[in-house]
């Protein structure tokens, strides 16, 4: 996307979006990663996650973005920056749900 925006706007904008999501769903995967994870694997598991989640992220993000554009908006830069934000749009409802759900359960732990 960043190498098909023509605006520094449109870059602005993007940067700052990506970033957004990753300063969510880092810390998000963290915390559901200690709580499923025995603590004698919690390190090791941790350094995995940090490493590969940015990384394929890198190399999927592209694939998967200009593929869908090619396929629904014939390469339409408009095209990626819809299907940036409606992949945004999923990961955010997806934390809230996780977020939603993990509240629900701690306090069915208090009630008990």
């Amino acid at each position: 996307v960043l190498a098909q925006s023509t605006g520094i706007a449109a870059v602005a904008a993007t940067v700052f979006l990506l970033g957004l999501i990753q300063c969510v769903m880092m810390p998000c995967c963290l915390l559901t990663l200690s709580e499923r994870v025995p603590a004698s694997q919690a390190v090791l598991a941790s350094s995995v996650i940090c490493a590969v989640a940015p990384n394929l992220s890198g190399v999927l993000s592209p694939l998967v973005i200009t593929n869908l554009s090619e396929l629904l908006f014939a390469g339409s830069v408009r095209g990626r920056f819809a299907i940036a934000a409606a992949l945004a749009a999923v990961m955010a409802a997806a934390t809230i749900r996780t977020a939603i759900k993990r509240k629900d359960c701690e306090k069915n732990r208090e009630r008990r």
